[in-house]
């Protein structure tokens, strides 16, 4: 008698398939920032700031990933629901994103160059940009407990919301243009870079606090569009800002 494959095979299937060309993408991404860091280390000073920040953010996600997966040897973190879990997510996010900024900020000191953190003042830096990423995070935490991303999914995000915060409200906030060879630069060299000045602020909220529920089983483009909710706070931020400081 024939047998009926489930329903559920094709599901996991096409989910494993998403997450191999998802962890391709980022092995593609980690080979691009190589190279794109290694010429970047050869130009001026600005440059190498950002290459050296943006690989320390890198490795701080790294440590905290071997930390996390060392720890849960010999303890399992108990399972955090509710409002308390979004709390703990939220803050570890802007921890990360106050950590990020922190580095760019020491690293412009190193170099004695400018432009490259918000301010020269790291506490008005901080003042500035924190309220984008605590609203970014939170937003995430939302879409993320209802839809599941997997970790690999939300690095590629990170990439995605820097491109839409420093680099297109952030040109436009600074004057700057947004040609076509301007966009080509987003597109094709900073992706790299993004994917790892990000990855502090999204990605150990998302290893410290799995998701033990049931996984998302609704409409794919539901889960789709549900990324890109967490770029809505730009607007009222950008808006803010050019009142402020337009």
């Amino acid at each position: 008698m024939d047998t009926i494959e489930p329903a559920s095979v094709p599901k996991k299937r096409a989910g494993c398939w998403r997450m191999t060309w998802q962890r391709a993408l980022i092995a593609l991404l980690v080979a691009e920032v190589t190279i794109v860091e290694l010429v970047m280390m050869f130009q001026e000073p600005k440059a190498q700031t950002v290459a050296v920040s943006a690989f320390v953010c890198g490795l701080t996600t790294m440590t905290f990933r071997l930390a996390i997966h060392g720890a849960r040897r010999f303890w399992k973190p108990p399972q955090i629901h509710g409002c308390l879990s979004g709390l703990l997510f939220v803050s570890m996010g802007s921890l990360g994103a106050a950590w990020v900024e922190t580095v760019f900020w020491a690293f412009e000191k190193v170099f004695a160059v400018q432009g490259i953190a918000a301010h020269p003042n790291l506490i008005v830096d901080l003042l500035a940009t924190m309220p984008w990423y605590v609203a970014m995070v939170t937003v995430l935490w939302c879409v993320h407990r209802r839809y599941r991303y997997h970790w690999t999914t939300v690095a590629l995000l990170g990439v995605l919301y820097e491109m839409g915060g420093d680099g297109i409200l952030g040109q436009i906030l600074q004057g700057g243009p947004l040609d076509p060879a301007y966009i080509a630069q987003l597109l094709f060299i900073c992706p790299g870079i993004f994917l790892l000045t990000y990855s502090p602020m999204v990605l150990p909220p998302v290893w410290l606090f799995p998701m033990d529920d049931e996984p998302y089983t609704g409409p794919h483009w539901q889960r789709v569009a549900g990324a890109f909710l967490p770029l809505l706070p730009l607007i009222p931020y950008g808006l803010i800002v050019i009142l402020l400081f337009g």
